[in-house]
């Protein structure tokens, strides 16, 4: 595995810094609107994509729960 040059690296962590504060904005939403099960659905995929799969787990079954119907 070839090893990441300073600029993919700089990448990488503007893109982990964004995704923190999107961390930061979905749980402010969720505090608002708790049962919204979109925002429950997006936030798990934010979650894995933060490799917090307990977390990520929770809030798709969450928004399962508030819409069994949803396909998502």
């Amino acid at each position: 595995k070839e090893q990441k040059s300073d600029f993919e690296l700089g990448i990488d962590l503007v893109q982990k810094e964004i995704m923190v504060k999107k961390n930061l904005e979905f749980r402010s939403i969720l505090m608002a609107a708790p049962n919204d099960p979109s925002t429950h659905h997006n936030f798990a995929i934010l979650l894995r994509k933060l490799n917090r799969f307990d977390e990520a787990i929770e809030h798709s079954r969450k928004a399962y729960e508030l819409s069994p119907s949803n396909p998502k």
